[in-house]
């Protein structure tokens, strides 16, 4: 929106640019859309315009000229870049073995819109990517097993889409000594046959879990009765009877 008074015979130049690889042409250097504007006061970025840049910086650039294309430009004046997608608030998360739950938490910057008539079914999901050979569903880290989430998958709809969502996830506690486990959480390419294409295939970027190990001991009989404690002790018990090996509080 721009104010103010404007010669009848001057226009304004508004150069739309997505910042970032996505922008296609040089990292931003051109713009995506160019709107000559003359008599009006407002320039507006139709999705047509940026469609399959979800997720990338938007900004313009104004200038005034001469509709007769004498003298030169005004200087340039740039907007402030907006990010467009969904912000990962969360791009790191540490969960301890013996600790609470985290949140990885998101939020989208772009309204989610529908038809009418396909109100009640409009959503944007984001979903975790896992192992589809796990048995028992979880979303899990793939193979390593050490941590697990809360939700597999988000839904963004015309109603929730300006909050911030939450995924849980906590670590499990496996009894090993086997150190901090360091893991990227991918998420699936978003996709919605009801809502605007812009959402299709946006890739959101991964989020680093660290699972902290907790501390473990372990207590034991093998053979003979030979015994080791929690603290360490070994020792042997060679008499008669029931006794008992570990008692918790």
């Amino acid at each position: 929106d721009f104010e103010g008074p404007l010669p009848v015979n001057a226009e304004i130049e508004v150069d739309w640019f997505v910042d970032g690889e996505k922008s296609g042409r040089g990292f931003g250097l051109y713009p995506i859309w160019t709107d000559t504007m003359q008599g009006r006061r407002r320039s507006i970025l139709t999705e047509g315009h940026w469609m399959g840049k979800m997720g990338s910086e938007i900004y313009c650039r104004m200038r005034a000229k001469w509709s007769d294309r004498t003298g030169v430009p005004s200087p340039a004046i740039y907007s402030d870049k907006y990010f467009a997608g969904i912000k990962i608030l969360t791009t790191t998360v540490s969960v301890s073995e013996a600790g609470e739950e985290a949140l990885i938490q998101m939020q989208p910057t772009v309204p989610i819109k529908c038809l009418p008539q396909f109100s009640d079914a409009c959503k944007v999901t984001v979903e975790l990517a896992h192992d589809s050979a796990y048995k028992d569903k979880k979303c899990v880290d793939g193979s390593m097993r050490q941590v697990v989430f809360g939700d597999c998958s988000v839904d963004f709809t015309p109603d929730n889409w300006d909050r911030v969502h939450n995924v849980s996830v906590k670590a499990v506690r496996d009894f090993y000594k086997d150190g901090n486990k360091r893991m990227a959480v991918n998420f699936k390419p978003t996709y919605s046959t009801l809502s605007s294409p812009l959402w299709n295939n946006y890739q959101l970027p991964n989020v680093e879990v660290v699972a902290e190990d907790a501390p473990t001991k372990m207590c034991s009989s093998t053979g003979d009765p030979h015994y080791n404690t929690f603290d360490g002790l070994y020792y042997h018990v060679y008499l008669e009877g029931e006794f008992v090996m570990y008692k918790h509080k």
